[in-house]
């Protein structure tokens, strides 16, 4: 059976420090601010290796800026918006931003990254947006926390607006055009 690592929100809200304001229903609206974090500790379960990975969000931004982050591992995987594109990097072994594809500003749009061990595909809405076959290695794993809607380095690169249902996965989720999930 496939080992599933499923983020709620409300699950392990405790062991995060939120500055953001809950939103309706679980989601986090994320004003822009650097001292807007969720952030959880490192933990075995964040520690993914091998070359079978998903990460996704439902994003709601309300702004843009030079990178607004969705969710980040540091120096092992991350996904954000950059001027409104959607855009990911995974450490397996090359560091390098990847992406395509407009997400609408005021809009709720799923956003997903998978990474096969040969190819990392960028996913907006159900749909292929960009692919890559950079990487080729094991996902690098870190010992550093699992951060949503900003990173604790350099200038944070606050989220604007709402970030709901994250879900990290070590298994690749999607592997063609797929109906976007429309329940929690």
């Amino acid at each position: 059976m496939t080992k599933i690592i499923l983020i709620l929100f409300i699950a392990i809200f405790s062991v995060w420090f939120v500055n953001g304001t809950l939103a309706q229903g679980n989601a986090i609206k994320f004003r822009g601010n650097p001292g807007d974090q969720v952030q959880a500790k490192d933990s075995p379960s964040l520690d993914i290796s091998g070359k079978e990975f998903t990460m996704e969000a439902w994003v709601y931004p309300t702004g843009v800026g030079a990178y607004i982050i969705i969710v980040n591992k540091e120096n092992s995987w991350e996904m954000a918006l950059h001027q409104g594109v959607l855009m990911y990097a995974i450490s397996a072994p090359t560091w390098v931003w990847w992406g395509q594809g407009n997400v609408e500003l005021n809009k709720w749009s799923h956003t997903a990254v998978t990474y096969d061990g040969t190819e990392t595909v960028g996913w907006l809405n159900g749909k292929k947006v960009n692919s890559t076959k950079e990487n080729s290695a094991n996902i690098n794993p870190t010992n550093e926390p699992f951060n949503i809607g900003w990173r604790p380095f350099d200038t944070h690169y606050p989220f604007f607006g709402i970030i709901d249902e994250v879900r990290i996965s070590k298994a690749v989720r999607y592997t063609k055009d797929f109906k976007v999930p429309d329940r929690p």
